[in-house]
Order: C-alpha cells, then sequence, then structure tokens
C-alpha cells in the first residue's frame, strides 16, 4: 500500500461516522465500559485488575496504597448509554441523559459489603463526557 493509500485509509477511520460504525462492531459495550472504568480508576491512583469471569459480580479488582496499608475494593462495572436531551426544557438543565434499569434485588448479596461498589460509565456514540464517570455503593 502507498503512503497515499494509507493516508486516505487512515482519513476514512478518522471520520465521526466511521469511529461510530466501527466501534459498533468492536465488540461488547460492557467490555467497554470496563476499559473505560480502568483508565478512570488508574488516574485516581488505583491500580485495576480485571476478572476473567463475573461469577460474583467483581469486574474489576482496585489496589492502591495508602500509608502503607493495601486497600482493595471489588467493583462491578455497568455500561450506560448517553442521549442527547431533545425536549426544550430539559436543555435548559440538561445536555445530555442516561439510565440504567437494575433488578430489585440484582445487588442484594453486596448491600452488607463495605468492599463493594458499582461503577457506572455512561457513554455517547462518540466520547465520555468529563466528570461523568460515577461510582457508588449499593
Amino acid at each position: 500500500m502507498s503512503a497515499d493509500e494509507r493516508m486516505k485509509d487512515q482519513q476514512t477511520y478518522d471520520t465521526p461516522r466511521m469511529r461510530a460504525v466501527e466501534r459498533s462492531k468492536a465488540g461488547h459495550y460492557e467490555i467497554l465500559g470496563e476499559t473505560y472504568a480502568k483508565f478512570e480508576f488508574f488516574e485516581k491512583g488505583w491500580n485495576p485488575y480485571s476478572r476473567f469471569l463475573d461469577v460474583d459480580k467483581v469486574d474489576l479488582i482496585l489496589r492502591r496504597k495508602d500509608s502503607g496499608r493495601r486497600i482493595y475494593r471489588e467493583v462491578q462495572v455497568k455500561f450506560g448509554k448517553l442521549y442527547e436531551v431533545k425536549a426544550a426544557w430539559e436543555r435548559e438543565l440538561f445536555d445530555v441523559t442516561s439510565w440504567r434499569f437494575f433488578k430489585d434485588n440484582e445487588f442484594a448479596s453486596e448491600v452488607d459489603r463495605k468492599d463493594f461498589f458499582i461503577a457506572y460509565v455512561p457513554c455517547s456514540r462518540y466520547w465520555i463526557p468529563e466528570g461523568y464517570f460515577h461510582i457508588s455503593s449499593p
């Protein structure tokens, strides 16, 4: 492939539409959410490890040292889509919205655990907005 052909091929993949198409073929969105979460946790000082199987609702194990002590956290990562707000009254207050439904008892066995967290990773087709990464305890 010539340099001109490589440049044209790269430009094709750099268009927003092509990126969205390629991303939709890239794999399961939960895997993408876990990857985004790893970067976010790393930037906040955690060392994230992936679990091979999600048998006990743990996708990532986080580790860091604080005053010589090792701290561990177990995290279930949930991926959500961001949608542009359409209604005029909503646009006055919000740019985007996201939601995710869970079964009533989905985290029932984890409610009493102090080291278990849920990370909600909302993404649009093109980006994760700064400050939208959310972590909570059940």
